[in-house]
């Protein structure tokens, strides 16, 4: 998503659901909804632990992206799980890394990695601010050597591209590049970098990518503020496209592709009181020209999204609802409405493949409560809850290794 201010870091009708329980035999590491619900994990109030990003490269296998900061100050870890069979039941935690945090203040998204990016079940990346690779679906985890902090990736492959933010303070950031990484872990600065990009109103040094986009192994797209660049030789060269927002929508701007030439954008405006004016912009030659804008709703602030392909997409966000289309977004369904809506935060992670989608609760991460993923294999037509009473990392546990199992997590159908 790009902003104005850089950021240390790096998607109408209801749907209908079921309720009920699961089947009366719970697979491994489920426990039925009639059977005793595993207690929830006492924390401290100084706590702060949950979900900070979620992938799916298949249907069936997932990683979960997690943080367990058992009090602060003290040590926090970042952690993953894995799922074999579509987020119904979920691995032992394998810590990737862990830190003495200093602070009262939790470490937000300045610890380890905030975001996960797979592109097949094994090949895989965690980012922002630092670089950890896996080639095992997960399991393990190395850092890779970067000098700055990463704050947009884009993986085809084995390889990722990746923004490198440099001298980052109040102001802005005084330098970037677009890195890359292969299959061995190697880094390596790409010869042909993309060009300057304008600073946004606030910001006195230089202007940064906040999206970077790779459908293919040939075309890739850059976004910045009010700035979208392309390259259709695999980044041998790089040319500007249109940008689809204009000054009263680009406050907020999130792209997508639903192919190698096709993109979809949503543009916002500034937010307050609960409601952000949205516009929907869609073009099928790699930003060349833009069809729209298509009016989006003014409540809420769901101004993330997610392209399957050309027609199917999902947006979310910040006090909104999660939507979805198959129709290119002349329409869209309202999904989970007593969950996401303009009374709560946005989800805590999100994901999606084919009609596959996996959705965390808005919960913070201060919310000593179990955490609920809500899972759909139907686009959204149905979804099923689990439940992960804690979410806590082994700190026995050394970095790359699996920690002892914790409670095992429960599911509902919902």
């Amino acid at each position: 998503m790009a902003s104005h201010v850089p950021s240390p870091a790096s998607a109408s009708a209801l749907a209908s659901t079921d309720s009920g329980t699961v089947v009366s035999s719970a697979p491994a590491g489920i426990a039925s909804a009639s059977a005793p619900a595993s207690p929830p994990v006492t924390v401290a109030e100084t706590s702060y632990r949950g979900p900070r990003a979620v992938a799916f490269p298949t249907a069936s296998h997932g990683v979960l992206l997690a943080v367990d900061c058992a009090a602060l100050p003290g040590r926090c870890q970042v952690f993953t799980k894995i799922s074999g069979d579509g987020g119904l039941t979920w691995s032992a935690p394998t810590v990737v890394t862990a830190v003495s945090w200093p602070n009262s203040d939790p470490p937000w998204n300045t610890l380890g990695a905030n975001n996960l990016v797979f592109t097949t079940a094994d090949d895989g990346y965690a980012y922002g601010p630092d670089l950890y690779q896996t080639r095992d679906g997960g399991r393990t985890w190395r850092q890779l050597p970067v000098t700055g902090q990463v704050a947009a990736a884009a993986a085809v492959g084995a390889e990722l591209w990746f923004v490198v933010w440099h001298g980052c303070g109040d102001y802005g950031c005084t330098s970037w590049e677009l890195d890359a990484a292969d299959g061995q872990g190697r880094v390596r600065h790409l010869p042909t970098q993309p060009r300057p990009l304008a600073a946004p109103p606030g910001v006195t040094k230089v202007g940064v990518p906040t999206q970077l986009i790779r459908p293919d192994a040939s075309t890739a797209y850059l976004i910045g503020f009010d700035s979208l660049q392309v390259s259709h030789d695999g980044g041998a060269s790089w040319a500007r496209a249109t940008f689809p927002c204009d000054s009263e929508y680009d406050a907020t701007v999130d792209l997508s592709a639903g192919s190698s030439t096709m993109l979809w954008a949503v543009c916002a405006s500034e937010s307050g009181a609960g409601m952000e004016q949205k516009q929907l912009w869609r073009s099928t030659d790699s930003g060349a020209k833009w069809q729209g804008p298509l009016p989006l709703e003014s409540d809420g602030y769901s101004d993330q999204i997610t392209a399957i392909n050309s027609n199917v997409a999902w947006r979310y966000g910040d006090r909104g609802n999660v939507l979805h289309t198959a129709n290119g977004g002349r329409s869209w369904q309202v999904m989970l409405s007593d969950v996401f809506n303009t009374a709560y935060g946005p989800p805590a992670a999100f994901a999606a493949f084919d009609n596959d989608a996996w959705i965390f609760d808005p919960n913070g991460p201060y919310d000593t409560d179990p955490r609920q993923l809500y899972v759909s294999t139907d686009a959204g037509g149905s979804w099923r809850t689990i439940t992960f009473t804690t979410f806590t990392a082994t700190a026995a546990a050394a970095p790359g290794r699996a920690a002892a199992r914790s409670s095992p997590d429960q599911s509902v159908d919902r």
